[in-house]
C-alpha cells in the first residue's frame, strides 16, 4: 500500500470510531424530534412524566481526555438520541467505567487497553 492510501484507511477509520455508540428501545410514544440542547437531564423522576425509550450509550471513539470529559460525551450522545425520539427529557440511571482493547487497523498486532464511560437512562416526555 502505498503512504497516501494508508493514510485514507487510516482517517476512514478514524472517522468511524467518532460514530456514536447509541442505542434505543422505544417503549412509549414518540414525538417528533426535538432539540438535544433543550433536552434536561434528571437524577430523580419528574412528578409527572410519560416514558419514551430506553438508551445505552458510552463514550467509545470519543477524543475526550479524562473521566468528566467521557462522561460529558455519553450524556451528549444520549440527549441526542432522546431527542430524535422526541423526548425532552432523560432519566439518568447510571454511568460506569468500562474497560475494552483496541486492535490497531491491519495485520500489526498490536492491542491496547483502553478505558470508556459507559451510561445508561431513560428517555421521557414532560407536558
Amino acid at each position: 500500500m502505498t503512504v497516501a492510501i494508508r493514510y485514507m484507511f487510516f482517517v476512514g477509520l478514524l472517522i468511524l470510531q467518532g460514530c456514536s455508540n447509541t442505542s434505543s428501545i422505544v417503549v412509549g410514544d414518540t414525538r417528533p424530534p426535538t432539540n438535544p440542547e433543550e433536552v434536561k437531564v434528571y437524577l430523580t423522576a419528574p412528578d409527572t412524566y410519560e416514558e419514551v425509550a430506553l438508551l445505552e450509550s458510552n463514550s467509545k471513539g470519543a477524543w475526550a481526555p479524562g473521566d468528566q470529559a467521557k462522561t460529558n460525551v455519553v450524556i451528549e450522545r444520549l440527549k441526542r438520541e432522546a431527542a430524535s425520539l422526541g423526548a425532552n427529557g432523560i432519566l439518568l440511571t447510571g454511568t460506569q467505567d468500562v474497560d475494552g482493547l483496541y486492535t490497531a487497523a491491519g495485520n500489526s498486532g498490536v492491542v491496547t487497553p483502553i478505558r470508556y464511560k459507559a451510561g445508561s437512562a431513560i428517555a421521557i416526555f414532560v407536558p
